[in-house]
């Protein structure tokens, strides 16, 4: 007979959110200091980037950088909504069906053009337009 585990903490469900959003931290400071010591050349932060020696390797290192922000952040805000839906659904009250179908990633345009349609069930217009 298998032994039943305790449910995980809040903590621990969400640890790799947590590692996603320290990184996404991480990235956008160390991009934006960067892109900061870029445009002033002068001062600690202007003898820390080369750009003056190879101004071609600081506009590839910056774009990497920031691409690199932009798609943790993506994930970020993803899994935000991820978790955001299943806290929503579990409350007592609970959601209508569009408004699920409305926070769900798997949704596309199409399908969020057509939920703006359904005009008899629930204030999911409100969660389209956010999506």
């Amino acid at each position: 007979m298998p032994v039943d585990k305790p449910l995980p903490g809040s903590f621990e469900q969400n640890k790799y959110i947590w590692f996603l959003a320290l990184g996404s931290g991480i990235s956008l400071a160390v991009t934006a200091v960067y892109g900061f010591a870029l445009s002033s050349p002068t001062g600690r932060l202007g003898d820390f980037i080369t750009s003056r020696a190879s101004p071609t390797v600081a506009v590839i290192a910056l774009r990497v950088l920031s691409e690199t922000t932009a798609v943790l952040l993506g994930g970020l805000i993803s899994f935000a909504f991820d978790v955001m839906l299943w806290t929503v659904s579990s409350t007592r009250q609970g959601i209508t069906i569009p408004t699920l179908l409305s926070l769900s990633a798997g949704t596309g345009v199409f399908g969020l053009i057509e939920l703006l349609g359904w005009s008899k069930v629930g204030r999911h217009h409100i969660s389209v337009f956010i999506r």
